[in-house]
C-alpha cells in the first residue's frame, strides 16, 4: 500500500512539473527565443487572452504590407462584434505611428473567440516604408479589449 501511494505521489509530482514547465516555456517562448523566432507574443491581462504573431519578413526590401496573425479568446467578454482593424495602432523604432489603413481577414469567429489576419500597408503617408529591416522594434496596440482596455505586443529584432 505504501509503495502504491508513493508511486502515485511521484507520478503526480512529475506530471505537475511537466505541466508547469510547458506553461512557463510557452510564455517564455515569445520573449526569449533565438533570432528569427519569437514572433509570437501572448497577452493574458484582463478577461481576454490575445496571441499575436508577426508574419512579415524583410528580405532585403521592405514588405508591401505588415501582417499579424491574431487569436483572441475570452470567457467573459463578447468578441462577436470586435474588429481589430478598427482598434489597432502600430509604432516603430522611430516613434512613428500608424492607426489607419488596417484591414481584418476573419478566419474563425464566435462569441468567445476570434481568429484571423490583421494587415496594414507598410507605408507612411509620405510614401516611405513604415517598417524596415534596419529598425530594431515594432509595437502593436489593440484597444477596447475587455477590462484591460489596451493590449500591447512588442517585437525586438
Amino acid at each position: 500500500m505504501r509503495k502504491t501511494v508513493l508511486f502515485f505521489l511521484a507520478a503526480a509530482l512529475i506530471l505537475g512539473g511537466i505541466y508547469l514547465y510547458q506553461g512557463f516555456d510557452r510564455e517564455r517562448g515569445g520573449q526569449w527565443s533565438a533570432p528569427g523566432e519569437g514572433r509570437t507574443k501572448i497577452n493574458r491581462e484582463g478577461d481576454v487572452e490575445a496571441i499575436v504573431t508577426f508574419l512579415s519578413e524583410d528580405q532585403g526590401t521592405p514588405p508591401e504590407e505588415l501582417t499579424f496573425k491574431v487569436e483572441l479568446k475570452s470567457e467573459g467578454y463578447d468578441l462577436s462584434d470586435y474588429d481589430p482593424a478598427e482598434t489597432a495602432t502600430l509604432t516603430n523604432a522611430r516613434d512613428e505611428k500608424l492607426s489607419t489603413g488596417f484591414y481584418w481577414e476573419e478566419e474563425e469567429a464566435g462569441k468567445n473567440y476570434l481568429k484571423g489576419l490583421l494587415r496594414v500597408p507598410n507605408k507612411l503617408p509620405a510614401g516611405t516604408p513604415f517598417w524596415e529591416k534596419e529598425m530594431n522594434s515594432l509595437t502593436l496596440f489593440l484597444r477596447d479589449l475587455g477590462k484591460s482596455r489596451v493590449k500591447e505586443f512588442h517585437w525586438v529584432f
